[in-house]
């Protein structure tokens, strides 16, 4: 077997003819190696000499000048020491990042931003200021302003008005030397940051505008400018001086107060006879609508059957009066006076029900005592506030206790010492914002003999039962039984007003009771932020129209005496 194998093999075998196929093969193999390691040596020739490098242009900075001059010192150094990415220019058309105190298009961001009001202790007659005046006034220019600068902000309002150095100038460190230094005199004015803002300073109308209704032109701000690809290093450093303080306004509240209404008597037949049921709304209504919340004290409730005599003391209104409350924005009524029973118990929920009709709110007086204890609260662009209100003539000063609620009858909130003390702790865990509002003592006017009613200065009982109250952690305290207006107390970084005096009403014997006051409280992010009080006089004709220059002044000089403040304009 093994031997026919091998016959077999020997057959089929050639070697001449095997060797040429080896030699064949090796020949392919020596010329594809060649082929393959001078084709590298060809591609890596190829490669290197098409190469383009990548060059890394540096991103060019604009710094202004015009920035607070260590915010310029430290971003210049900052640029400096990143040289391998940054360059500064001092051309800003060729920036790619332009830190500027201008804004310049929508890339612009602010990084350090403060709006500035002009204000003055709250006791001051004078009622706005100019830029120019504002400038002199830094220089030391105004004879009759000292301006007080705040240490740390010098540069920053120098900026704004381009002003130099004063040395004359009052300096102070904090917010609690700032109101100590204002409350000195009336003379001293200073620019403070919007957040430093709180009641017992004046806020001055800038141009005759309120930095607090319409936007401040004492801004400043610096901005960072650039593609968000260019900047995502950059704003590191930036975010280290970020700071805002401004005013956002969508976020500020704001409530109007105002005193007496009583549409009966001489009102009444005025307004019939004029056949126009909001005719005595038409001079104060472009102020009293200018609120998020109007309020007023109405003492007098509406009755199909209601009749009026110039002398009667027993008042009501038309229901179509309730036109004169809508023409004035009215939002919410207090109820703490002493003749909403005067017409009887029916024309009292009448009047309730008339209300709710038309949209209007109340508090201080209900259809029984447990709804006149109620607060009213609502909430005003995230500012939660609420209102009380109490009658304390008709419950301890001696008055007629038929105005008041009973378990089944409408009429006044009751004053109770211990009871306001529990409803405001117990609001103050609930609410921003507490106003109280009391029916005092009711004079129709007052006289220097005059001991048993109210004075311009509150006697001291009224001022007792009103401090007490304030300190209980009311925000503001409002006295709405005055026919004419009293003075006011600054008391726990909040204030009292002692009364208002009327704003719908006959009573034009005296000039007292002709004149009166309407507030307008400001709020801002919960807090309570400040007051602009408003002056205004009735005519002849019982339209009550906006007080201005010596007529206001007369006024706001009379009150700030009887209230303690000396006023030397």
């Amino acid at each position: 077997m093994t031997q026919e194998l091998y016959l077999q093999h020997k057959k089929t075998y050639h070697p001449s003819k095997h060797s040429k196929n080896r030699s064949k093969i090796a020949i392919t193999i020596f010329i594809l190696i060649i082929f393959l390691t001078g084709g590298i040596a060809v591609y890596h020739f190829s490669r290197n000499e098409i190469k383009i490098p990548i060059l890394h242009s540096k991103i060019k900075v604009y710094i202004d000048q015009s920035l607070i001059q260590t915010h310029y010192n430290n971003l210049k150094e900052y640029v400096e020491k990143q040289d391998k990415k940054y360059e500064i220019t001092d051309d800003s058309s060729l920036a790619d990042i332009l830190v500027t105190t201008q804004k310049i298009d929508e890339r612009c961001k602010p990084f350090y931003e403060i709006d500035f009001l002009p204000v003055q202790r709250f006791a001051t007659l004078n009622e706005s200021v100019s830029n120019s005046q504002i400038k002199s006034i830094i220089l030391g220019k105004e004879k009759n302003y000292e301006y007080i600068n705040i240490k740390g902000f010098e540069e920053v309002t120098n900026n704004i008005f381009g002003v130099g150095q004063n040395d004359e100038k009052i300096v102070v460190d904090n917010k609690d030397d700032l109101k100590s230094a204002l409350d000195q005199t009336s003379k001293r004015i200073a620019l403070i940051p919007f957040s430093w803002l709180d009641p017992t300073m004046k806020v001055l109308k800038i141009e005759d505008n309120s930095p607090l209704d319409t936007p401040t032109p004492f801004r400043f701000a610096e901005y960072l400018c650039a593609k968000e690809e260019d900047i995502r290093d950059f704003i590191e450093n930036t975010n280290k001086m970020e700071y805002h303080d401004t005013i956002d306004y969508t976020k500020v509240a704001t409530v109007i107060q105002t005193g007496v209404t009583a549409m009966g008597r001489n009102v009444y037949i005025k307004m019939i006879a004029e056949k126009d049921p909001a005719y005595i709304s038409y001079k104060i209504s472009p102020l009293s609508r200018g609120a998020d919340l109007t309020h007023t004290s109405n003492e007098v409730s509406f009755s199909k059957d209601c009749t009026q005599t110039a002398n009667t003391m027993r008042f009501c209104a038309k229901p179509e009066f309730i036109e004169t409350l809508k023409a004035c924005g009215i939002d919410l009524v207090e109820l703490t006076g002493n003749h909403n029973n005067d017409w009887g118990h029916e024309a009292n929920l009448y009047t309730l029900n008339l209300y709710k009709e038309n949209g209007i709110a109340y508090f201080g007086g209900g259809v029984n005592l447990e709804e006149a204890k109620k607060p009213f609260i609502t909430d005003i662009k995230g500012t939660k506030i609420a209102f009380l209100g109490y009658n304390w003539y008709d419950a301890v000063g001696g008055g007629n206790p038929s105005a008041l609620a009973t378990a089944t009858l409408p009429g006044a909130n009751p004053y109770d010492e211990q009871a306001i003390k529990e409803d405001i702790q117990k609001l103050r865990k609930e609410v921003d914002i507490i106003i109280v509002d009391i029916q005092f003592q009711e004079c129709w006017a007052y006289s220097e003999n005059n001991t048993i009613c109210y004075r311009a200065d509150a006697v001291n009982y009224q001022q007792d039962v009103f401090r007490k109250i304030k300190d209980f952690g009311a925000d503001i305290v409002v006295g709405t039984q005055a026919h004419q207006p009293q003075g006011f107390e600054i008391r726990k970084d909040g204030i009292i007003f002692y009364g208002l005096g009327n704003l719908f009403f006959d009573q034009i014997v005296y000039t007292g009771t002709r004149e009166e006051l309407i507030l307008k409280h400001y709020f801002y992010k919960g807090k309570y932020i400040n007051t602009t009080i408003y002056t205004a006089f009735y005519d002849s004709d019982y339209q009550p129209y906006i007080t201005r220059g010596e007529e206001r002044k007369g006024l706001l000089q009379k009150l700030f005496k009887a209230s303690g403040w000396n006023i030397t304009e």
